[in-house]
């Protein structure tokens, strides 16, 4: 049986020393939650290749003109087709790995549904004061390259 109108990601056949590889990378978007007051829904925005996301993770994300904390919700092989891919904004980093367990992200899932209420209204009330509000701009420490890595301005050793 045949299916029209779907369209199946290219595969690359192996050579005989290689792994099959498929020509997209999978989960390289999330949808989150965005700490935004008025903003109830979810928000798609793409993982760099150097972060590992998993939902539940507390993330910071550019919205709009500023920084705001967001959780993770769902990871997507595929952007919404809704939505041009070149529109999509990148993850900007991980604020707190795992914060959820999967036993409590059903409880809030479940009282949200209860009371009627939005996801993020519920997370808020579960959440420490000001853990997703506004993030402050955080800056990473990096070991330079050049000269041994010392002599590199204030971020040096």
């Amino acid at each position: 049986m045949y299916i029209n109108g779907i369209k199946l990601s290219p595969l690359v056949v192996a050579e005989p020393s290689e792994s099959y590889q498929s020509g997209t990378t999978l989960n390289r978007w999330v949808e989150v939650l965005v700490d935004c007051p008025g903003s109830t829904g979810l928000f798609t925005y793409r993982l760099p290749a150097q972060l590992e996301i998993k939902p539940g993770d507390i993330l910071s994300v550019p919205f709009g003109a500023q920084q705001l904390g967001a959780i993770a919700i769902r990871l997507l092989a595929q952007p919404n087709v809704d939505l041009a891919p070149e529109k999509i904004r990148e993850v900007e980093d991980i604020v707190s790995v795992g914060f959820f367990p999967s036993a409590y992200w059903e409880l809030l899932n479940r009282v949200a549904a209860y009371y009627y209420t939005p996801l993020i209204q519920v997370i808020r009330v579960a959440l420490p004061p000001g853990l997703l509000g506004r993030s402050q701009r955080r800056i990473r420490l990096v070991r330079g390259g050049g000269a041994g890595g010392r002599g590199q301005g204030a971020g040096g050793k």
